[in-house]
């Protein structure tokens, strides 16, 4: 590149390829950074806070927020997209004492039942959801102080607002009121 200063004269100029190369870095990891946080709320959508023990040393109770989307797979769900879903959860966790081989087994995992509430993010063609859903959550990582467990369950769900070919009938995901709910949930 070349340029005149005040006095006339051109002047060549050569770029600088490190501050080059460290801006295409800065943009390269930033872009980066970006899928990485989507795939790190996509695996691992739910924040979990485990609340004291109650009742005896083997029972406790937890609680959950969940935030997620609705994935047009198809173009007639893209009306259904409205906003993202939001659901809460209450669990009762039964932690093992070791009394049965099978504990051993798969080390240790925690039994429980999970009540989820569900704002389905459309409130005029979805309503809301509730499921119940019996689950055992493996560890299959430990750590000294972290822990990778996969809660796996399913169970039964009742949406609030069905297909109807009069009243609701862009709705066409949820064609009964009772459903199957299942948690596949990394942790």
């Amino acid at each position: 590149r070349s340029f005149s200063t005040k006095l006339g004269i051109e002047t060549k100029v050569k770029p600088d390829f490190r501050i080059m190369f460290l801006k295409m870095v800065i943009i390269f990891a930033l872009a980066m950074l970006k899928k990485l946080l989507i795939i790190i709320f996509i695996v691992f959508p739910g924040v979990l806070a485990v609340g004291q023990e109650t009742f005896s040393h083997k029972m406790a109770l937890s609680a959950g927020i969940h935030r997620g989307f609705l994935i047009a797979h198809r173009p007639m769900i893209v009306p259904l997209q409205q906003k993202h879903i939001t659901g809460l959860e209450a669990n009762l966790v039964i932690k093992p004492d070791g009394s049965k081989q099978w504990h051993k087994v798969y080390g240790f995992p925690e039994m429980g039942l999970s009540l989820l509430i569900w704002d389905l993010g459309n409130n005029n063609q979805l309503g809301t959801g509730v499921s119940l859903i019996p689950y055992l959550d493996f560890p299959l990582a430990k750590g000294k102080k972290t822990r990778f467990d996969l809660k796996f369950g399913w169970g039964i769900g009742y949406v609030e607002k069905t297909f109807d070919s009069d009243e609701n009938y862009k709705n066409v995901a949820i064609g009964s009121h009772l459903n199957c709910a299942l948690i596949l949930q990394p942790h």
